[in-house]
């Protein structure tokens, strides 16, 4: 499995999932879940103002990770399906030894802290991670619909 998503420039905002990507993770009630994104997926990996930009901020990066996933949550306004046309939702069942397709909610706020805490396991920055956890939470609300 890669560890990030092969994602390639389609115009000058926007960007295409190359291959299907699955994002495992560990929750701390110790369920593991995880999240597939089919190809042909587009997004903008994470918006950026122009301001932040000049800051070194960019929207591709050490969270292109992060920013896949943190876009699929805020699309479905983090209500995310076991049967979504661009790819489910997933937990494993370790009776059965099986990953089972789910229905969960993620409020706005766990789809952020999601975010975060995928940066600092891809490698970002603390301090930039820490500044873009903090946008998404001033300014998420406006993408969350």
């Amino acid at each position: 499995m890669p560890l990030q998503p092969d994602l390639r420039p389609i115009n000058s905002k926007e960007y295409v999932l190359y291959e299907d990507f699955i994002h495992e993770w560990k929750e701390p009630s110790g369920q593991w879940c995880r999240q597939i994104t089919y190809s042909r997926y587009v997004t903008d990996i994470a918006s950026v103002p122009s301001i932040c930009a000049i800051l070194g901020y960019k929207p591709d990066g050490l969270h292109r990770k992060a920013a896949l996933g943190h876009d699929r949550r805020y699309q479905k306004m983090g209500f995310m399906t076991g049967d979504d046309i661009l790819g489910p939702y997933e937990e494993f069942d370790a009776e059965l030894k099986r990953w089972i397709p789910k229905d969960r909610k993620f409020t706005r706020e766990q789809c952020d802290l999601m975010f975060e805490q995928d940066m600092l396991e891809m490698g970002e920055d603390p301090h930039k991670a820490l500044n873009m956890f903090r946008a998404v939470r001033v300014c998420g609300a406006m993408a969350w619909k």
